[in-house]
């Protein structure tokens, strides 16, 4: 914004990532027995016009538009992620990790002070995420309804159990399990999407208790209501709500 550079999304957050996996072909059958598969990266493209107003920000004519390129350029040439930002009109934001892997300007006028470029990004993570949601004071009598705001399926959840005897943590609304076992009147920090477990996030001393059922992930928060319940010691819960 502070270079005077309007933006235009083509291709944008809100359409579908491709699919990785495939089906099977089976012999003397027509078609292929379907399979179940999972949103691949995808890349987002935008399109920045920077007009003759910019020339105020960055001195006047060429050598403020070739100013204005030149950042452009070293902003988008590193090999590297960063996060990419989507405002919304509400004046929420949801974050990516993207990587700028094309960048396209081209001169629209003669005098070359009118400028459009296209940048793409590619997202190894095809998800956009929105403010963290906490749950806590989750026990053995009182389980807990934990609300996935997104619009997918998200496994970036973080568990914190104290004072659990070989706890089990069910999700009613998918059946996904999580027991550590053998566990005596003790807690643990679970990372779910990172398949950690020790005393606490950095820490994975406490793998090998781990064992879960349903998902890959050891937990998935469907989109909406999860019902959430431990046998024993209490829960507390951060969840980064995920969002195409």
């Amino acid at each position: 914004q502070t270079l005077g550079v309007r933006v235009r999304m083509m291709t944008g957050a809100f359409s579908l990532p491709p699919l990785r996996g495939g089906d099977i072909a089976t012999a003397y059958n027509p078609g292929q027995v379907f399979l179940p598969k999972v949103h691949d990266e995808r890349l987002i493209t935008l399109e920045l016009l920077i007009p003759q107003v910019a020339q105020r920000w960055s001195g006047s004519g060429w050598p403020g538009i070739q100013s204005i390129l030149d950042t452009l350029a070293q902003l988008f040439g590193g090999y590297r992620q960063g996060a990419l930002i989507e405002y919304l009109p509400d004046g929420t934001n949801r974050t990516a990790l993207a990587q700028a892997n094309a960048w396209s300007p081209a001169s629209v006028d003669e005098g070359g002070y009118l400028y459009v470029g296209v940048v793409t990004f590619m997202l190894a993570d095809p998800y956009f995420y929105g403010t963290t949601v906490t749950l806590a004071g989750i026990h053995s009598s009182t389980p807990g309804i934990l609300t996935n705001p997104g619009t997918v399926r998200g496994s970036k959840i973080q568990l914190t159990i104290t004072g659990a005897t070989n706890p089990v943590i069910t999700n009613a609304a998918n059946g996904d399990t999580l027991t550590i076992s053998p566990l005596s009147a003790s807690g643990a920090d679970v990372d779910c999407a990172n398949f950690t477990c020790g005393t606490s996030f950095t820490d994975n001393s406490l793998i090998g208790l781990v064992a879960h059922t349903g998902d890959f992930p050891f937990m998935v928060f469907e989109p909406g209501a999860n019902s959430i319940s431990i046998t024993s010691g209490t829960l507390a819960i951060s969840f980064k709500p995920p969002y195409l």
